[in-house]
C-alpha cells in the first residue's frame, strides 16, 4: 500500500521541494517488523509512505514531521488490511465427514482458508468445488456438494450412494 502526502507551508503552498524528515509509525493494529512502514522522500514536496503489512486488520498510522510526537494535522491514517488470495498448501478441510461418511446420507465439514501469510479468509466469494475419487475403482464419481457461506466460515456438504474408500477433493476455484 502507497500513501501519498503532500506538504504545504502554513499558507497552505505546495512545497515543491522535499528534505524534510517525515516519519511514521503504527500506533494502533497488530505488532508488526519496522521495516513494515517507511517514508520516502520524492524530492518535489510529496512523501510516499509505504505500508508493507502482512497481518491482516485495522490499523492507525501516525505521521510526524522530525518526530512522530509533531503529528500532521491529518494524522493518524487509517488503513484496514484484507486477507489475500487462498493458498492451498495452508488450506484446510476439517470435520468427520472428511475422514469417512455414510451412503445415503449428507456429509458437512469445515473449510478454512488461509492467504500466503496465513490470514484467515472470511469473506464470502471463493468458488468452491468438491469431487469424491473412488479408490478401488480409480475413477471420479459424481457426488451432490454445495457450499454455504456464515459468520466468516465456509461449510462443505456432499451426497454421495455408494459404500467405497473415497478421496475429498475441495478446490478454490478462486481469481488468479
Amino acid at each position: 500500500q502507497v500513501m501519498i502526502i503532500t506538504l504545504a507551508d502554513i499558507f497552505g503552498n505546495h512545497l515543491t521541494k522535499g528534505g524534510n524528515s517525515v516519519v511514521a509509525s503504527v500506533t494502533n493494529g497488530a505488532e508488526l517488523d519496522a521495516r513494515s512502514i517507511r517514508v520516502e522522500d520524492m524530492a518535489n514536496g510529496t512523501y510516499n509512505l509505504i505500508a508493507f503489512i502482512t497481518i491482516a486488520g485495522s490499523y492507525s498510522i501516525s505521521v510526524g514531521l522530525g518526530d512522530i510526537d509533531q503529528t500532521l494535522p491529518f494524522s493518524p491514517l487509517s488503513l484496514t488490511v484484507d486477507a489475500g488470495s487462498p493458498v492451498a498448501l495452508l488450506s484446510g478441510a476439517s470435520g468427520d465427514a472428511t475422514r469417512y461418511g455414510i451412503a445415503g446420507r449428507s456429509e458437512a465439514f469445515s473449510i478454512t482458508m488461509r492467504d500466503l501469510f496465513g490470514n484467515i479468509i472470511s469473506s464470502a466469494g471463493q468458488r468452491l468445488e468438491v469431487s469424491l475419487y473412488r479408490v478401488s475403482l480409480g475413477e471420479y464419481v459424481l457426488a451432490q456438494s454445495n457450499f454455504s457461506f456464515t459468520d466468516g466460515l465456509y461449510e462443505g456438504f456432499y451426497y454421495h450412494e455408494l459404500s467405497a474408500s473415497h478421496l475429498l477433493s475441495v478446490v478454490v476455484a478462486g481469481d488468479h
